[in-house]
Formats: structure tokens, sequence, C-alpha cells
């Protein structure tokens, strides 16, 4: 009886925690992915003006 309580419990739990991660997960991937972007951007933007101004 104790572990088929526990199966159900875990079960239970899971779910909406899986649900509540996921959101969570995109949200933060897409802020992560567009400051990676900006971030690349601009590095991308400052080296090659670097390299224009040395030569």
């Amino acid at each position: 009886m104790s572990q088929s309580r526990r199966n159900r419990r875990k079960k239970k739990n899971k779910k909406p925690a899986k649900d509540q991660v996921t959101k969570k997960d995109k949200f933060k991937g897409v802020i992560v992915l567009v400051l990676l972007i900006i971030a690349a951007f601009l590095l991308y933007f400052f080296v090659l003006k670097e390299n224009i101004h040395k030569h």
C-alpha cells in the first residue's frame, strides 16, 4: 500500500512541476537566445571596427 501511494504522489507531483519548468525554461531560453544574439552581434561589430581602423 505504501509503495502504491508513493507512486501516485510522484505521478501527481511530476506533471505540474514539468509544466512549470517547461514554461520557465522556454521563457528563460528565449531571453538567453536574444541576449546571446545581441552580445554576439556587438562583439562582431566591435571586432570588425577595430580591424578596419588598424588597416
